[in-house]
């Protein structure tokens, strides 16, 4: 991971001595009356941590579904070409955080759906841990 920082070295190292040392002090009075009822803390800290490493490991293994079964686009144009399928007025937007490919999300609400809109928006956000963009690369639409 890339981490850009905007500020000088020293205020960033005395950012973290600050805080790491007020945590530091708060579990130390946590151990000092863990059988007190101290232990409430760690135990609170350790499901919220459970729960925020089962997110984040299920948010990469949706996205690497995603990139492994994403549809091509002689497959999309077979779909959207076929006659089976009822064209309604209207709007159907589809995200995903894959920079290109369809997600397979798709595939899945043309086999569910026997309806498909007379408008179809795939949009993809992706995140970059860049501290400056040129205004050209702000927007890509494609």
């Amino acid at each position: 991971m890339i981490l850009i920082w905007k500020s000088h070295i020293l205020l960033v190292i005395s950012y973290v001595l600050t805080i790491g040392s007020v945590e530091l002090i708060f579990l130390s009075s946590v151990f000092y009356k863990f059988d007190q009822g101290g232990y409430l803390p760690l135990v609170f800290a350790a499901v919220l941590m459970t729960i925020m490493y089962v997110w984040n490991n299920v948010f990469q293994k949706k996205y690497y579904y995603e990139l492994e079964h994403k549809i091509s686009l002689e497959m999309f144009k077979q779909i959207v070409v076929d006659k089976s399928f009822c064209r309604i007025p209207g709007l159907a937007m589809f995200y995903s955080e894959l920079v290109e490919g369809i997600p397979p999300i798709f595939k899945h609400y043309v086999e569910n759906v026997p309806a498909l809109h007379s408008v179809l928006v795939f949009i993809s956000i992706k995140s970059l841990p860049i501290s400056k963009v040129s205004e050209e690369e702000r927007f890509i639409f494609r």
